[in-house]
This record gives structure tokens, C-alpha cells and sequence, in this order.
């Protein structure tokens, strides 16, 4: 597993809030509190502007534990940093969004089953997926 934070989340992700992720896995990601290049994009896409993102690559191998990780680790970021929120793949597939204090959260069960859905606390069930541009 490899892992890249900003200072800021990195050091609220730290102690108590830190997930536990079980055994390594391929699983890639990182997360941050402000990513400049990817504003303008999810501003155009999305209609707003994220303070908390996370990046991530599934890896080879059984993607099972890599999505349980990813779940772990989002619902720490989302739980450590406030504000305004996204989680997707390449603009394409959004996995959640957080805006003004409401989660929502993908309708689609395979990104987020009942197990990895409740780590997150809660939230509505939404299409969130944008349209084909």
C-alpha cells in the first residue's frame, strides 16, 4: 500500500483517527485539504469547490480488501477534515460528495455495500455519477 498526505490531514489522520486497514494490500492513495489542480475541474464538473480529496489507484490482486481500505480511509479523512468533499475516479465514477455538511454517497452497492457504507456514518444514497460530457 502506498500513501501520500498532505501535513495537515496527514497530521489529523494521526493517533486516534488513524484508520485501521488490516493487512497491506495494492491499494494506492493519497489525501489532501486543497488540491489547486483539480478545482477548476470539480468547480466546472461538480459546481463547487473541494476541501478535502482523496486520490486513489486499485492495485492488482483481489480489489475486496483494497476497497474495504479505501472505505477505512475515507470515512477517517471525512470524519478529521470539515468542509466540502469529494471521492471519485477520473471524474467518471463519484463515489461520494459532502457539500455543506450533507454526505451522500453513491446508490451504487458495489462501490459502497452496506458493510463499507455504515463506516461512514451517515448520509443519503444518491446518482451521483455526472453526466457524459
Amino acid at each position: 500500500m502506498s500513501t501520500e498526505l498532505d501535513l495537515e490531514l496527514a497530521g489529523a489522520l494521526q493517533g486516534g483517527t488513524a484508520p485501521d486497514l488490516g493487512e497491506p494490500t495494492e491499494l494506492w492513495w493519497r489525501a489532501g485539504t486543497l488540491d489547486t489542480r483539480a478545482v477548476d475541474l470539480v468547480q466546472i464538473r461538480f459546481g463547487f469547490v473541494p476541501t478535502t480529496w482523496i486520490h486513489f489507484r486499485i492495485g492488482p490482486g483481489d480489489v475486496g480488501p483494497q476497497l474495504d481500505q479505501l472505505a477505512a480511509i475515507v470515512a477517517a479523512a471525512v470524519a478529521a477534515a470539515p468542509g466540502d468533499a469529494i471521492l471519485h475516479a477520473d471524474f467518471e465514477e463519484v463515489w461520494l460528495v459532502r457539500r455543506g455538511g450533507e454526505l451522500a454517497l453513491s446508490d451504487d452497492d458495489t462501490r459502497w455495500p452496506p458493510a463499507r457504507a455504515a463506516l461512514l456514518g451517515p448520509h443519503t444514497r444518491a446518482a451521483l455519477d455526472p453526466p457524459s460530457l
